[in-house]
């Protein structure tokens, strides 16, 4: 991650495919916010900050070692705002921009991974 990209708080989630393991390995969606200075093509998108919400799973194979796994085409890419150049002014009005429209990108990932639910709090105490 560079200066400019920001990561919020994972959110938990709990695998349907597999009901049984809710601590281990540890399922999340993780949320961040990057910065790109844009491509010429048109598919990879302008320059500017785009929120990005991937299902990750942590695994510990051993103690000490952790393992990230995720799949690619699980996640969500959403542009937020563009800009001419970096800057941390830029970055904050990004960062306030990706809070308001988080719970919606979170909600579409969500619709694109139907095996995923997000963890309650009665979930929390089953475990």
């Amino acid at each position: 991650m560079s200066k400019y990209d920001h990561k919020f708080d994972d959110i938990p989630v709990i695998d349907s495919r597999d009901p049984e393991r809710l601590r281990e390995p540890v399922e999340v969606l993780e949320v961040t916010l990057t910065y790109s200075k844009g491509d010429w093509s048109a598919r990879l998108g302008k320059r500017g900050w785009s929120l990005h919400v991937q299902p990750l799973s942590y695994l510990r194979p051993e103690p000490g070692i952790v393992i990230r796994r995720y799949s690619p085409t699980e996640g969500v890419r959403r542009f937020i705002h563009g800009v001419q150049r970096a800057s941390m002014k830029g970055r904050d009005v990004a960062i306030a921009k990706a809070q308001e429209v988080m719970d919606e990108t979170v909600a579409f990932c969500l619709e694109r991974n139907p095996h995923l639910t997000v963890v309650t709090e009665t979930d929390e105490e089953i475990a």
